[in-house]
């Protein structure tokens, strides 16, 4: 039972899961404290970085046949959840300033209101083991669970 325990724990509390939320805090607390240029800075560095690591991890993981068990496939996959919240971290920077310019401030601060609540709840029925998506065996119907 004890080594149960421990996998059904381990499969959930994933450090990246862990390092987004850092993250999140880190750039909200620059985003408050720093000046507008070492933010616009932060901000071309981390589109940057999100779309050329995030080119490469779509060639690695859909164009290239890693072996599994090998050093290269276990690297990949240590850094594939990073590279995956680069990439969110890069949405959310364009999706801020397309909505923000467009004069869209409704929709900016709708999202800022709900969107830890919905992210709290994407983990939960979504990704944690509570998982609804694998509720049946029928895809549309774990759909309409999860979104219910």
């Amino acid at each position: 039972m004890e080594k149960t325990w421990c996998l059904y724990v381990d499969s959930y509390f994933k450090p990246e899961r862990i390092c987004s939320y850092v993250i999140g805090f880190m750039v909200a607390t620059l985003y408050k404290k720093c000046k507008s240029n070492v933010v616009k800075a932060m901000k071309i560095c981390v589109l940057f970085l999100g779309v050329v690591f995030n080119l490469i991890r779509i060639y690695v993981k859909y164009s290239l046949n890693i072996p599994k068990g090998t050093v290269y496939y276990k690297f990949f996959s240590f850094i594939d959840p990073y590279l995956h919240i680069l990439l969110g971290l890069s949405l959310f920077f364009v999706l801020y300033f397309i909505f923000s310019k467009a004069g869209v401030s409704s929709i900016v601060l709708w999202s800022d209101r709900y969107s830890f609540s919905i992210y709290i709840v994407h983990q939960i029925f979504i990704l944690s083991p509570f998982s609804s998506m694998d509720a049946t065996p029928f895809i549309l119907l774990n759909w309409i669970i999860t979104i219910a």
